[in-house]
């Protein structure tokens, strides 16, 4: 609905300025959706190898690189955790945190070729 990352959107200012619009805006009733999240997680990427120097080359890119969840060359390397959560009764208590991920190598040995 908002898009990959929602914080990209222009979600935050968005909400601040509709909050004075709405009657009840701490009131999760009052939004629909009153909430954004944004989940992240690890890959592994079948086309990785393929697609690299000199044609292509990863580290040029501007912005992290972002992947259909449909396509079967991606496998994830862990569970996606939320990396953004946007509360549109308070959208400035949207905290910053340190994030990390558990990497399985179990994962790691089915995604190889």
């Amino acid at each position: 609905i908002v898009g990959s990352v929602a914080s990209e959107e222009g979600a935050y200012s968005t909400i601040l300025d509709a909050r004075r619009f709405v009657k009840n805006p701490n009131d999760p009733s009052s939004w629909i959706p009153n909430r954004i999240q944004t989940y992240a997680a690890p890959a592994s990427y079948l086309l990785h190898e393929l697609l690299g120097p000199p044609d292509f080359n990863w580290r040029r890119l501007d912005e992290p690189v972002r992947l259909s969840c449909k396509d079967e060359g991606v496998q994830l390397l862990a569970d996606p955790i939320i990396v953004e959560d946007l509360d549109f009764t308070n959208p400035m208590m949207s905290k910053k945190r340190e994030i990390s991920w558990l990497i399985d190598q179990e994962r790691i040995d089915d995604n190889e070729l």
